[in-house]
């Protein structure tokens, strides 16, 4: 779509399609696509009709069993305008459509012998003239007809109510969605697939038929899929309430779909990334994203279907709701701070560089020209952030109460930012209002940081500031004293143990400490997505490391000392320090207590996070510092225990094993070489056998070759497996890049 469009010009529907018969009838020169809508007059003084459509060559126009002249009704390429002066009318289309050339990816098209189709957020066009907003929402019959051998499958929303064989080859299907849904959520699938079935049975004891379509030869890797699946639907009934609402649950993998996934009502579509998963062929983090992505598309049942967009300016509703919903799945089934690290990286990799760039915007921007464009870092992951701050502010039961109170009240509506805080506003009992600056402010919040030490009286005040927009900011914080232990403190702002709520231009804290000034811990958890600016001398952060209670906390202090340090290199110090090595073995000391995290806390900080802020810099001075620290730390800390465990059938065990034989190899360098390739065929798991491959292609030369060379043997026939292969050679130094060409 073209032109600028604006929220503030948001008109409501002057009609509403309340039900929609659709026929597909798919033939080898095209697909017919029959529509009988029965629409309302919304708004009295309304004339005119107007559906939408893109692409569609139109072979009939009715109303009310009346086929219209061509001089009755006003056709453009876009848009079907119909006169008509009545409060309810039956309107009939029938058009022509050709998937197999329809390389806009929107509506129904060919994905390689398949046929699918893509509606979010305006390809239900690409189908049939249609009202094609969120805010239309209407009953679906969908029944599709199709050569039964080239496309045995036929699938569409809802719960299949009749299947027949037509004669000639050919077959149909029809499916009921009883749901209100926009048509963005509409979809259908066409193919040669096969099935992997199973079944749940909800707490208000419905029996939902679970089916996962894929090619024949992906269906052994689908099981953790729907393993996945069973869990987000258990975890969804006890932490918000809900259930679902049909009796198949349906997720089709396909190999070339354009999107990574998409939630259609009961007709889930995936990437085959998004849903293939085998120990053989997928890493740990190949599972977890799986794990994540089917929950998160579960999800969107209630937080985007049954309570769906108002207009698509209100797209941070669903997808930062359902973002947040599908982290705190994903913390429940693994480590709750290692995800919220994950999590972290995440928002501070793109978000943050998004608010500080050109294309920064709010999170529920005022106007826009491409809708394609608004699926943005800022919409999904800040968007996630905002709710995550609600829940922190109004603690569990509330934001339980209040999450009760928005489904209940919106369930088959479409609705705006601002219904969303009304509910948890008249659920708890707390004006949240002032949150909407989140919505619509664009770039991240900066706090200054002043503090006033007085070592006589043993006191410390420390005060924060917001030098711009107030925004309220629930700030997470705690002080140490110089052994590690905790401090009490008070303020004004004080609204749990250790969280405040910024809502001044100014905050104070006091603490009341002894001979020595205390240490500040801010923004305990990551609490709110903002900027803090106070420097932290390393004593100060290595009393973080080793005495915060707060994993993440401990994680970016160390993070902070690794930057430092590097920094410190790129300027001809001599790093690392006595100090910061103390710390690294510390922590690796305690690594039994939470693998997974101490594994994070040891990975060295990314080249752009090094080189943030910074001009001039050299990638390859950057590179090189960080592998003398590799080096230094690898000969420094005492790895051998965690190359160990290379095998280990533990997740978290397996992350810091990986990173191990990383520091490792750096220490060691060829010496090692023949034991990662003995390893590395010997490994029974792909996060085994990759955390081999990984430093023997730092090595290069012979090594490199050699398992470049396997993995492709290996391999071959696995598309996915093989996107690694050229990923992992991309991810070397350029010294070594140069001879890729030569393996392909």
């Amino acid at each position: 779509m073209s032109g600028e469009h604006a929220l503030k010009d948001y008109q409501p529907l002057s009609w509403r399609v309340e039900t929609v018969e659709l026929e597909l009838d798919i033939g080898d020169d095209g697909t017919l696509v029959y529509a009988r809508m029965q629409v309302q007059r919304l708004n009295p003084e309304a004339r005119l009709l107007c559906l939408n459509g893109e692409g569609l060559t139109t072979l009939y126009v009715g109303v009310d069993g009346r086929e219209l002249r061509a001089d009755e009704y006003a056709l453009t390429p876009t848009l079907l305008e119909i006169p008509c002066d009545a409060d309810q009318v039956l309107i009939s289309t029938r058009v022509r459509i050709d998937p197999a050339t329809n390389t806009t990816l929107e509506g129904f098209y060919a994905s390689g012998p398949l046929l699918c189709t893509q509606c979010e957020p305006e390809g239900f066009r690409h189908i049939t003239w249609f009202i094609d907003r969120p805010d239309n929402l209407s009953r679906f019959t969908t029944t599709l007809m199709a050569d039964a051998a080239r496309y045995p499958v036929l699938l569409a929303n809802g719960d299949r109510v009749q299947q027949a064989d037509l004669g000639n080859g050919r077959h149909k299907a029809t499916f009921v969605d009883p749901t209100l849904k926009p048509c963005y959520l509409f979809a259908a699938v066409a193919g040669d697939l096969a099935l992997l079935k199973d079944q749940i049975v909800t707490a208000e004891g419905r029996t939902v038929a679970l089916e996962i379509y894929a090619e024949e030869r992906d269906i052994p890797q689908c099981h953790h899929a729907m393993a996945a699946l069973k869990a987000a639907m258990r975890w969804d009934e006890v932490h918000y309430g809900r259930h679902y609402d049909l009796n198949t649950y349906v997720i089709v993998a396909v190999s070339y779909f354009n999107m990574g996934a998409m939630e259609n009502k009961g007709l889930n579509i995936f990437n085959t990334s998004c849903v293939l998963a085998d120990a053989a062929l997928n890493t740990d983090a190949g599972f977890a994203r799986v794990e994540s992505v089917i929950a998160h598309e579960y999800f969107h049942n209630w937080s985007g279907n049954r309570v769906t967009c108002r207009d698509w300016f209100q797209l941070c509703l669903k997808e930062g709701l359902t973002v947040y919903r599908d982290q705190q799945f994903s913390a429940d089934q693994g480590s709750q701070d290692v995800q919220r690290i994950d999590d972290l990286v995440r928002l501070k990799t793109f978000q943050f560089a998004e608010d500080a760039g050109p294309r920064s915007h709010p999170v529920r921007p005022a106007h826009y020209r491409e809708i394609n464009n608004f699926y943005t870092a800022t919409v999904y992951e800040k968007g996630a952030e905002i709710v995550r701050m609600l829940h922190l502010v109004l603690g569990d039961v509330l934001y339980r109460r209040g999450m009760d109170l928005y489904f209940t009240r919106h369930d088959g509506q479409a609705v705006t930012v601002e219904d969303f805080l009304r509910a948890l506003s008249d659920a708890s009992g707390q004006d949240l209002t002032p949150f909407m600056a989140w919505y619509t402010q664009a770039g991240t919040p900066r706090i200054e940081v002043h503090e006033c030490w007085d070592p006589q009286h043993q006191t410390y005040t420390l005060t924060l500031r917001q030098p711009g927009h107030i925004f309220p900011v629930p700030f997470r914080l705690g002080f140490l004293d110089d052994s590690g232990e905790q401090l009490s403190w008070q303020s004004s702002a004080r609204i749990s143990e250790d969280l405040l709520l910024l809502t001044e231009t100014t905050t104070e804290v006091m603490v009341t400490s002894g001979r020595h000034q205390p240490v500040p811990v801010l923004l305990r958890g990551f609490s709110a997505p903002v900027l803090v600016e106070r420097a932290m001398s390393d004593e100060e952060l290595a009393c973080i490391v080793e005495h915060d209670p707060d994993g993440v906390s401990r994680w970016q202090a160390i993070q902070t000392m690794l930057v430092n340090a590097l920094r410190r290199k790129l300027a001809g110090e001599q790093v690392p320090g006595v100090r910061l090595v103390q710390v690294c073995a510390a922590v690796l000391a305690r690594a039994d207590q939470d693998p997974a995290l101490v594994a994070r806390m040891l990975t060295l900080p990314t080249r752009s996070t090094i080189t943030a802020g910074m001009t001039d810099v050299d990638p390859q001075d950057v590179h090189r510092a960080r592998e003398a620290f590799y080096r230094a730390l690898g000969r420094a800390l005492d790895w051998s225990i965690w190359c160990g465990r290379w095998q280990s059938p533990q997740v978290g065990e397996r992350a810091l094993a990986d990173l191990a034989m990383v520091y490792a190899t750096a220490a060691q360098g060829t010496a090692l070489s023949a034991t990662l390739w003995e390893r590395y065929e010997a490994a029974q798991n792909m996060t085994s056998r990759q955390a081999c491959a990984l430093p023997l292609l730092t090595l290069g030369g012979v090594a490199a070759a050699r398992v470049l060379g396997d993995w492709r043997e290996r391999f071959a026939i696995h598309p996915l497996v093989m996107d690694r292969w050229f990923s992992m050679q991309a991810a070397q130094a350029l010294t070594y890049a140069q001879a890729i060409p030569r393996l392909l």
